[in-house]
C-alpha cells in the first residue's frame, strides 16, 4: 500500500479535481469541454514535473514518473472521463475497473534496481 501511495500523484489528482470542480460554472456552456481538457493538460504536464521535484536522487526516476503519469491519466478518466470523452468511451463501471486494475498492476513493478 505504501508503494501505491508513492505511485499515485495524490496532490496533482487533488488539484485536477479542484480545477474540474470549477468548470461547471464556466459560461457559456460551450466553453466547458475546453476547460475540462485544459485542466487535464495542466495535470498531465504537472505530474512528471511534480514527481521529478519530489523524487530522490539515486532512485529510478523514469519508471516512477511514467507510472505516476499513467496513474494521473487513469484517475482523470475515473473522475471526469464523462466530460473528456465522447459517447460510450466513458462508462462509470469501466472507469472503476480500470482504476482498480491499474492500481493493482503497478504494485508489481519494482522501482529499485
Amino acid at each position: 500500500m505504501e508503494k501505491l501511495g508513492k505511485l499515485i500523484p495524490a496532490e496533482v489528482v487533488a488539484g485536477y479535481e479542484m480545477l474540474s470542480g470549477f468548470v461547471p460554472g464556466v459560461n457559456p456552456e460551450s466553453w466547458r469541454a475546453g476547460f475540462y481538457w485544459l485542466a487535464f493538460v495542466i495535470g498531465l504536464v504537472c505530474t512528471p514535473l511534480y514527481m521529478l521535484w519530489q523524487s530522490e536522487r539515486g532512485r529510478p526516476r523514469a519508471s516512477h514518473i511514467a507510472l505516476s503519469t499513467g496513474s494521473f491519466v487513469v484517475w482523470a478518466y475515473a473522475l471526469s472521463g464523462m466530460h473528456l470523452l465522447p459517447g460510450n468511451l466513458y462508462q462509470e463501471s469501466l472507469a472503476g475497473i480500470v482504476l482498480v486494475a491499474y492500481s493493482l498492476l503497478i504494485g508489481f513493478k519494482k522501482l529499485r534496481k
